[in-house]
């Protein structure tokens, strides 16, 4: 239901969430410089005075980790969210992200999402 895209920017703000400032980039998890830089571009991090570009240690989150939401993340990043067919939904969500909280809204969403565009007619638009 999430793309590659949208899963790395989520690690990458993790990364950034949870890394000791100004550690150095091989004490630093692997994040692709590009991600670092959509992600400043965006505005969701900032690089510190000083630091590394491609070090996520170098840099913090202009908001508190907890108040980010999946919705701000996509619309900051310019990706959306692709349903998952009925048949693997549940099971392949769960196998994607585990069997937490956030896992099982993604299965009520990836279901409410089906749902809805289901009953959106081409011919309506």
């Amino acid at each position: 239901m999430l793309t590659d895209k949208t899963q790395a920017a989520i690690a990458a703000l993790r990364a950034v969430a949870y890394c000791v400032p100004h550690s150095s980039p091989d004490a630093s998890p692997s994040v692709p410089v590009r991600m670092l830089r959509d992600l400043e571009d965006c505005g969701l991090i900032r690089l510190l005075p000083g630091g590394n570009p491609s070090s996520p240690g170098s840099y913090e989150l202009c908001r508190s980790f907890s108040s980010l939401s999946l919705y701000d993340l996509l619309l900051a990043i310019g990706e959306g969210v692709f349903p998952v067919s009925p048949d693997a939904s549940e099971e392949h969500i769960h196998r994607r992200f585990g069997y937490v909280s956030g896992a099982s809204r993604l299965d009520v969403i990836n279901h409410m999402l089906r749902t809805l565009l289901d009953g959106v007619s081409l011919s309506s638009l």
